[in-house]
């Protein structure tokens, strides 16, 4: 059972996924592939993915009942899909982060993600799991290949990905490395920026950035510094706790 978790989109990197799916499954008649999230389609295509899809499929029902589409899911059903997949595919163009990745390797998942952004901090190539270049459909049919073919491969590199999770990615670590972090921030630009100009900084930013009047950069620097917290919490790490 090979999942993904995300949006069906282009920037998600979902064709390249089906382009390698379909050749995967044809090699393995027992795969599945579960896909997670709701349908986005880019404005001003002319084809959507889930239409590339049915025409890819068109006359090959054992090929489209093996591609499962679920749409969006409650959390409790997305950690019984974690739970039951044997790996997790995201072969996202770009991820800033890539929270799907250490959710699986929660789970003890074996993962594969994109040698881009996020998932180059997370995914340890070889270790738990694989990383492949963006838009390849060919290295990604070959990673997903390996871990299908092999129960061992994918209990091996499971238990690392736990390992990684209970190292450097649960909520308690995450929350202190990320306090650690804006600390750091305050330390470095504190005597740069005097706390009385950071007002007048921002607004000069937003200003310059936005093209918007002074007026209108003022009144959005004062949003974006007023003193609120979200889920009415008003600890700082209980909030970041909350975040993450």
């Amino acid at each position: 059972r090979i999942l993904f978790v995300g949006r069906i989109e282009v920037r998600k990197g979902v064709d390249v996924l089906l382009d390698a799916a379909y050749r995967v499954l044809e090699r393995f008649p027992e795969a599945e592939l579960h896909l997670i999230g709701r349908h986005n389609p880019v404005e001003g295509e002319n084809e959507s993915i889930l239409d590339r899809h049915r025409q890819r499929v068109a006359g090959r029902p054992e090929l489209d009942a093996r591609v499962l589409f679920h749409g969006g899911l409650p959390d409790d059903a997305l950690r019984r899909a974690y739970a039951d997949c044997d790996l997790l595919v995201l072969p996202s163009k770009y991820e800033s982060f890539g929270l799907v990745l250490t959710e699986a390797m929660m789970f003890s998942k074996p993962v594969i993600g994109v040698r881009s952004g996020g998932p180059l901090e997370i995914v340890v190539d070889g270790e738990n799991g694989f990383l492949v270049p963006p838009d390849d459909s060919d290295a990604l049919a070959e990673a997903i290949g390996r871990l299908v073919a092999s129960a061992e491969l994918r209990a091996r590199f499971g238990a690392r990905g736990r390992q990684i999770y209970e190292q450097r990615f649960t909520t308690e670590i995450m929350v202190a490395n990320t306090i650690d972090c804006h600390r750091e921030v305050v330390r470095e630009h504190s005597g740069s920026v005097g706390l009385g100009n950071v007002s007048t900084s921002l607004a000069g930013f937003v200003r310059s950035v936005c093209g918007v009047s002074e007026d209108d950069a003022r009144l959005a620097a004062g949003e974006l510094l007023a003193p609120r917290l979200p889920f009415g919490v008003p600890d700082y790490a209980k909030t970041l706790t909350a975040l993450w």
